[in-house]
């Protein structure tokens, strides 16, 4: 698959979060506030998250897979989510961190 300059732009500007970012706060385990805006511009907004796993979908997006504690959403929260990279429009790691997984918590754990 080729993209065309316009579309390697796009990517390269929408991106606002990149791989280190996510991944010290996936190993620090920071909450995380994100802004996010889904294809259909659906349930845009801010919402808080626990990073889990960072990697490339099978569509070859970057994608974080993260339990959504609140905010907005079509799916429900808190509930696991799968959020491309390239739809995330602001990143801001808390202080607050977390320490045990939803399960553990008394949380539902299917998607």
């Amino acid at each position: 698959m080729s993209l065309n300059l316009y579309e390697i732009l796009k990517k390269v500007l929408n991106e606002s979060v990149g791989s280190k970012e996510i991944s010290d706060a996936i190993i620090n385990h920071n909450y995380v506030e994100i802004t996010y805006v889904d294809e259909n511009s659906n349930a845009p907004g801010t919402r808080l998250i626990q990073p889990y796993a960072y990697g490339v979908s099978k569509a070859n997006n970057e994608i974080l897979r993260a339990f959504q504690m609140s905010g907005d959403t079509l799916r429900g929260e808190p509930h696991w989510k799968t959020f491309r990279l390239d739809r995330i429009t602001s990143w801001k790691p808390r202080k607050q961190t977390f320490n045990m997984p939803p399960p553990m918590r008394g949380y539902k754990t299917t998607s």
